[in-house]
């Protein structure tokens, strides 16, 4: 695993979330951002109490499974939980240009 790339990947799918995520509270009662298309789903949950930053993405298709975990609290490194490179990382990127050119993004 290259730590390198999973937090580059980390930091575009944080900004994706923050920029275009809605907001949600899970079973918990944990407010989180969710960012989800029919291929991705990006879950932002902030640091609250104890509990770090986490964000988490699931890759959908014919095996659902998660890709990306990473938590982190502020001020200090992100620790990557798991990390499964592949193409995602391509939809995931193609959407930060879409935002970044204020185009509708659409993984």
């Amino acid at each position: 695993m290259s730590d390198r790339v999973a937090l580059a990947t980390w930091q575009q799918a944080l900004n994706l979330v923050s920029a275009k995520g809605i907001p949600h509270e899970n079973r918990e009662g944990i407010e989180m951002l969710i960012y989800e298309t029919e291929r991705l789903t990006i879950a932002y949950t902030p640091a609250k109490d104890e509990r770090p930053n986490g964000l988490d993405i699931w890759r959908h298709g014919d095996a659902d499974r998660k890709v990306l975990d990473v938590i982190w609290t502020d001020g200090t490194m992100p620790i990557i939980v798991t990390y499964w490179g592949g193409a995602w990382e391509h939809l995931l990127k193609q959407a930060r240009v879409e935002l970044l050119n204020g185009e509708n993004v659409s993984l």
